[in-house]
C-alpha cells in the first residue's frame, strides 16, 4: 500500500491490529444493521424506532458519562504497564473512582426517576415506560459503560483478537436472541432489553478475564514510586479536555441524530436516520475503529521513542489512514444511493439522498482529523486540539444561520471544517514538524473503482 519503507517498533503489532480490528468493526457494525433491520420487519418501525432512540439515549449517555476516560488511557499506558505496582496505581486513580461514579449515577437516577420529569424521554416511550424498563436500561448503561473502558484498555494493550471475538459474540447474542423472541411471539421493548443487557454482562465478564491474564503478563518487580499527586493533575486535565472533545463529537453522530428526529419529526423518522446513520457509519468505522483504535495504540507505545520515530510513525499512519478513507469514500459515493434503497422505500425524497451523501461527505472530512486527535491526547496537548475546534464550531454556529438552504449549510460547514484542518495541519508542523500524506496511489483508485463497479452490480 505505501511507497516508502518503514522500520516503526511494534508495527507487526499495528498491522495485526488491523486485521483484527476490520473483521470486528465491519463484522460488528453487519450484525448491528442485521440487528435493525431484523427488529424493524419483527416490531413494526413505531417498536423499532421506540428501541433505537433508547439505544441512543444510552450510548449517548455512555460517552458523556465516560468524562473522557477511555481516550485518557493512551498518554498513561507506559506508566501504569511496566509493573504489577503501578497497573494497581492505574485502578486506584481511575478504574475503581469510575465505577463507583458508574453506580452512584445509576443509583441517584432509579431513586429519583418519579420526580425527573423529562425522565420519560419522548411522548412516544412515554406507554411504554415501567420500572422494569428502567432499571433494565440502567443496567445496559452500568456494563456498557464498563465494557467500553476495558476494551478500549485491552485494544491499546494489542489484544485486539480477543476485543474482536468478544464483540461480535455480544452481537451475535443480541441478533439470535430477537429472532428466537420472535418465533416464540415474546418479542416486546422489555424482553428485547433483557436479551441487550445479558450479552452486555458476558461480555463485561471475558473482558475482564482477558484484562486479568494480562496483568499475570506485568514485571512483579518494585519500580520507582511517582508523585500521585502530578500524576493526578496530568491525568485530570487532559481528561477534561478529551470528555469536551468527545462531547463534540456527538454532536455529528446518530446517536444524537436519531433521538432529535424523534422530537422534531416522529418516531418513524428516527427510524429511518437510524438506517440512514448506519449506512454512513461506515466511513466512521474505518477512520475510529479500525485505523484510529490501531493507530492510537502504535503512538501510545512509542510516546517516550525519539522526535524522528513518532514523525516517521505520524506519516505512515496518515499514509496507510488516507488511502483506505479514498477506497471507502469512492465506494459510498457509487454504491450509498443503492444501499439505501434496500432500506427505504422508492419515493423517498431527494432531501432524503442530500441527507445520505451529506453525512457521507461530512464523516469523510470529520475522519481527516482523527489521527491529529490521537496525537494531541498522547502529547497532553488536548487543550490547543480542543481551542481550533471550538473555534470552528464557533464560526459554524455564526455563519450557518443566516443561511437558507441545505446545500448552502452542508457547503459552508465543509469549508469551514476544511479551513480548520488546514490551520491544525500547519500548527501541527510548526511544532513537531508532523505532516500528513494525501497523495493517492494508482493502486488504490483501481481497486476501488472495481470493487466499487462490482457492489453496483451486485446491488
Amino acid at each position: 500500500m505505501t511507497k516508502q519503507s518503514y522500520h516503526l517498533p511494534y508495527l507487526p503489532q499495528f498491522k495485526f491490529g488491523i486485521i483484527w480490528t476490520f473483521i470486528d468493526s465491519f463484522g460488528s457494525q453487519g450484525l448491528v444493521i442485521l440487528f435493525h433491520l431484523l427488529y424493524r420487519t419483527y416490531a413494526g418501525t413505531i417498536l423499532h424506532g421506540v428501541l433505537g432512540c433508547l439505544l441512543s439515549l444510552i450510548y449517548l449517555a455512555v460517552a458523556i458519562a465516560n468524562l473522557g476516560l477511555d481516550t485518557t488511557l493512551a498518554p498513561f499506558l507506559e506508566t501504569f504497564s511496566v509493573s504489577r505496582t503501578r497497573f494497581w496505581l492505574l485502578t486506584q486513580v481511575l478504574l475503581i473512582p469510575q465505577v463507583v461514579f458508574l453506580a452512584i449515577l445509576c443509583s441517584a437516577t432509579y431513586l429519583s426517576s418519579s420526580h425527573i420529569p423529562g425522565l420519560h424521554f419522548f411522548k412516544d416511550i412515554a406507554p411504554y415506560f415501567s420500572t422494569n424498563l428502567l432499571i433494565y436500561t440502567l443496567l445496559i448503561f452500568f456494563f456498557e459503560s464498563n465494557r467500553k473502558t476495558i476494551r478500549a484498555f485491552l485494544q491499546l494493550s494489542f489484544y485486539f483478537r480477543l476485543a474482536a471475538f468478544v464483540e461480535l459474540l455480544g452481537i451475535g447474542i443480541n441478533v439470535a436472541g430477537i429472532i428466537a423472541l420472535h418465533y416464540f411471539g415474546h418479542l416486546t421493548l422489555l424482553t428485547s432489553l433483557q436479551i441487550l443487557m445479558y450479552a452486555s454482562l458476558l461480555q463485561c465478564i471475558l473482558l475482564i478475564a482477558g484484562l486479568a491474564y494480562w496483568y499475570q503478563t506485568l514485571d512483579t518487580l518494585e519500580i520507582a514510586p511517582i508523585s500521585k499527586l502530578e500524576l493526578f493533575f496530568r491525568i485530570s486535565k487532559t481528561r477534561i479536555f478529551s470528555w469536551v472533545l468527545n462531547c463534540l463529537h456527538q454532536l455529528y453522530s446518530g446517536n444524537f441524530l436519531v433521538p432529535l428526529c424523534a422530537f422534531q419529526f416522529g418516531i418513524e423518522s428516527a427510524s429511518l436516520m437510524k438506517v440512514i446513520s448506519s449506512i454512513s457509519y461506515w466511513v466512521t468505522i474505518v477512520a475510529k475503529k479500525v485505523l484510529g483504535v490501531t493507530s492510537n495504540a502504535l503512538l501510545a507505545h512509542l510516546k517516550s521513542r525519539s522526535q524522528e520515530t513518532q514523525t516517521q510513525a505520524f506519516h505512515f499512519l496518515t499514509e496507510v489512514f488516507n488511502q483506505v478513507l479514498y477506497g471507502l469514500l469512492i465506494f459510498l459515493i457509487i454504491n450509498g444511493k443503492k444501499i439505501a434503497l434496500h432500506h427505504t422505500v422508492p419515493s423517498a425524497s431527494a432531501v432524503t439522498w442530500s441527507l445520505l451523501y451529506g453525512m457521507v461527505l461530512l464523516t469523510f472530512l470529520e475522519s481527516l482529523f482523527v489521527l491529529y486527535e490521537k496525537w494531541y491526547i498522547v502529547e497532553e496537548d488536548a487543550h490547543t486540539y480542543l481551542g481550533i475546534n471550538l473555534l470552528s464550531i464557533g464560526v459554524v454556529y455564526v455563519v450557518v444561520q443566516y443561511l437558507q438552504t441545505p446545500l448552502a449549510i452542508l457547503s459552508t460547514i465543509v469549508c469551514i471544517r476544511l479551513s480548520t484542518f488546514m490551520l491544525l495541519s500547519l500548527y501541527s508542523f510548526y511544532r513537531w514538524n508532523i505532516w500528513p500524506s494525501f497523495r493517492p496511489y494508482g493502486k488504490t483508485l483501481i481497486c476501488a473503482l472495481v470493487i466499487s463497479g462490482i457492489g453496483y452490480a451486485l446491488l
